[in-house]
Order: structure tokens, then sequence, then C-alpha cells
């Protein structure tokens, strides 16, 4: 085992006009080999923004403040892009969520899967071929050889899915980072993905990031579980841990959430209130505005807390263990 990629201290800001705005503040963690790292959250909470960080796949309008993100002895904050484009695709891969928006819809995917081949390995083109078809049967398109000479809007949003996963496994990375890839698809697709996914794990040793807000995910599919809220990390620990005992009030309200099989329930629970926009943060504690456990020493900002097994952003846990 051992840790495979480290983020410290990242903040990555937003410009608007002459301000800054940071999206994600002061965030830390670390991928372990071979595991499963879910990051989970509602949508506005830095999820997407921390693991883009990664690779340097930010929009112009964002900047690093500070932080290290460190990858086999190197900062890929500080790389130079061409160490960067070495290391794209071949060391670590990404999946997004729409792979409509992903593939390029004027080329063959048999085309689109040879490039991804190229830009990293010089082989034959035979050979890259064959490595293409294969890659194509491994996630479950069966008819490869039609597959390579169709195009993207051709198939289903699984479908796409499936060869955006070939396209990110192909040159057999160490590291997968998947940004929501289930999202748009239904249920049963989902499941498939899913199983998909955990199959070329078990068979390559690959490690994966895991972004989601979908805590039935987050139960398949983690070993190690970070819940981040308004760009800031509130709670990490194992994933039985996170289930069994969880802490931060906004964890809990996630799980709360989750319908239960065999329960009779009139309405999901959900909770109140929304995100805080970047320009508008409250003082103190992030989520004192939706908090159902809020008291007056929320209004200072709380540290993450070593509580447990884990580790948890509420002054409720300042004394260092559980309550």
């Amino acid at each position: 085992m051992g840790k495979q990629l480290e983020v410290k201290s990242l903040t990555v800001g937003f410009r608007s006009g002459r301000e800054v705005h940071n999206a994600v503040s002061n965030v830390t963690y670390y991928l372990n080999r071979g595991e499963t790292l879910c990051i989970v959250g509602e949508s506005g909470c830095g999820k997407s923004v921390s693991v883009s960080s990664i690779l340097r796949l930010l929009p112009e309008s964002s900047t690093v403040i500070s932080g290290e993100i460190l990858f086999g002895g190197i900062d890929l904050l500080q790389a130079e892009e061409k160490t960067l484009d070495q290391i794209r695709g071949d060391k670590i891969s990404m999946i997004f969520q729409e792979p409509m928006t992903s593939l390029n819809p004027s080329m063959t995917i048999g085309r689109q899967l040879i490039e991804s081949v190229n830009a990293h390995e010089r082989v034959p083109k035979e050979k890259a071929l064959d490595l293409c078809k294969r890659m194509l049967t491994e996630v479950g398109i069966h008819d490869a050889e039609r597959c390579m000479n169709a195009y993207p809007h051709e198939f289903s949003g699984g479908m796409r899915q499936r060869v955006m996963i070939a396209m990110a496994m192909i040159c057999k990375p160490e590291i997968l980072i998947a940004d929501e890839p289930t999202t748009a698809l239904d249920v049963t697709v989902q499941a498939q993905i899913l199983s998909l996914m955990r199959k070329l794990k078990n068979e390559y040793g690959t490690s994966i990031i895991f972004i989601t807000h979908d805590m039935g995910v987050v139960a398949e599919m983690a070993d190690d579980v970070i819940v981040m809220y308004a760009g800031e990390i509130v709670e990490k620990s194992s994933v039985t841990e996170l289930f069994t005992n969880p802490k931060h009030p906004y964890t809990k309200g996630l799980l709360a959430s989750l319908p239960h099989i065999g329960e009779k329930q009139n309405r999901l629970y959900s909770i109140e209130g929304t995100v805080p926009s970047l320009a508008n943060m409250p003082a103190g504690c992030r989520f004192k505005q939706r908090c159902k456990e809020k008291c007056d020493a929320c209004n200072v900002h709380p540290d993450l807390y070593k509580s447990g097994e884990g580790y948890v952003r509420c002054v409720l846990y300042s004394r260092g263990d559980d309550l």
C-alpha cells in the first residue's frame, strides 16, 4: 500500500473582476496505492475543482493560490507542461461526467482511441488497433470492430461512457480520476459502469479517485471517503466509519437523505438551504446556516479535528474525540 498521491494545503480561487474568491480552501488528502477514495458533496462544494487541479485542467479564470500536489516525487502544480503531458493519460487518467462533451463528434471511436495510444506509446498501427479492440472488449463492448468505425452520436450514454473508460484505461494508468461518471445514466447502466470500474481496478491495480454526490455510490465503491462542503473538507474517514459513525452534521444529513428499502417514507429527508456562493461565504462555520446542531461557538471557524478513526471540522469535536 502506501501513499501514491498527496494533495497538501491546496487553495484554488476564481477571479471575478478584481477579486478572487476561493473555490477550494486549504484542502489536504492522500490516495493510497490500489484503493478507491471517494470525494462526496453537493454541487458547488469544490469536488471537481480539487481533482481538476491534479492535472492542471482548470479554467483560465482560476488561479492556484497555494499548495502542493505530489506524485512520484513531482509537484504537479509546479511541473513543466512537457512533464504534465507525459503524465496525463499515461500515469493519471480522467473520466468526465458527460462523455458527449469529451469525445470528438467528428472522429470515429477508433481514431480517438488510437490517438490516445500514440500520445504515449510508439507502436505499429496493427498493434495499436489490436490494443484498442481488446480494451473495448474489456469494457463490455462486444462488437469492437463496428465500434471502432462508429461515431459517438451512434451510441447510448452508457456505451459512450464505456468508450471513455476504455480510453482512460488503455495505457494502464496508475491513477484513474472519475468525475461523476454515472450521474447522467439510468440506474441499471450506472450499476454496470460501477461494476466495470471495480473489475478494471482489480485487474490492473489502478487507484481511483471517485467524485460523486451519491452516498449509495460511495458505499459501493469507496475504501476511504472525504466529505466536502463550501470548498472545505468537513469530514474524512474510512467508508465503514463514515456509514456506522458519521460525525459532521452535513455528513449526517447526506446519509439521512438516502431512501431505505423496506421502510415506508412519506417524504425523503433533505438538508434545508443551499451551498453558499463563493462571493458570500459565512464567517465561522460555513455550514452553520443550514445546521440543526449549531451553537454560539459556530461563529468561530472550526479546525479539522481528530475524532475516532477520522477527522471532522466541527466544534462539537474540538476536544479531539467523540462526544
